[in-house]
């Protein structure tokens, strides 16, 4: 009987420690579940959603500069003034023609028939000047012929005579030339250095 009381008293006290242990555990458990209530109940975090938003793309301006137009030099060549060729019929009768062309070499040994000139300037026996003003004044030169003979058979001129003449065109020779051949004074010479052509007179009437 007294080991049964024994066994029956370990029993006991074993059912009370094991009694005691449980309700240890189950306060332990109560004071984790309210110090930590998410070690008890583990609710779910709710869903997050992102939105992303893109960045602003920043607006770009761009300027678009014309490229310059090249300047273009533009030459203009006039045409050529053609050249007028003046054909001076024979025989010419009228000092100005003469005085008026601008070629005097395409003058030269062309027939000259003038009626009622007037004389200007005479510089020696064969040789004057005749025409009314600058563009119809003319060097004239009497041929050897009328010129011979003689005294009274001698053609001679003077200031302010009217008469008619006949005779060729002829070119102007050079100063020095002209000196020599019809007698002249160097400054009567040098007055013909701008002349081109002259008369050599081979008929001549006075009026």
């Amino acid at each position: 009987m007294e080991f049964n009381h024994n066994f029956f008293a370990k029993q006991a006290w074993f059912s009370r420690a094991t009694i005691i242990a449980i309700m240890a555990s189950s306060i332990a458990a109560c004071n984790d579940t309210t110090n930590n209530p998410n070690a008890a109940t583990s609710t779910p975090s709710p869903t997050q959603t992102v939105v992303v938003t893109p960045s602003p793309v920043p607006t770009q301006t761009v300027v678009v500069t014309p490229s310059p137009i090249p300047t273009q030099t533009v030459v203009v060549t006039p045409s050529p003034i053609p050249t007028q060729t003046v054909v001076v019929r024979e025989p010419i009768t009228d000092l100005a023609i003469v005085g008026t062309t601008p070629d005097k070499q395409s003058l030269v040994n062309k027939r000259v028939e003038v009626t009622n000139i007037t004389t200007q300037n005479v510089n020696g026996d064969r040789t004057f000047w005749v025409g009314a003003g600058n563009n119809q004044q003319l060097f004239v030169v009497l041929d050897p012929v009328l010129d011979a003979g003689s005294a009274e058979n001698k053609v001679v001129v003077k200031p302010g005579q009217a008469l008619n003449l006949n005779g060729v065109i002829k070119p102007m020779p050079s100063s020095q030339q002209a000196q020599t051949q019809w007698g002249l004074s160097a400054a009567e010479a040098q007055q013909l250095s701008n002349q081109t052509i002259y008369l050599q007179a081979d008929r001549i009437r006075f009026l």
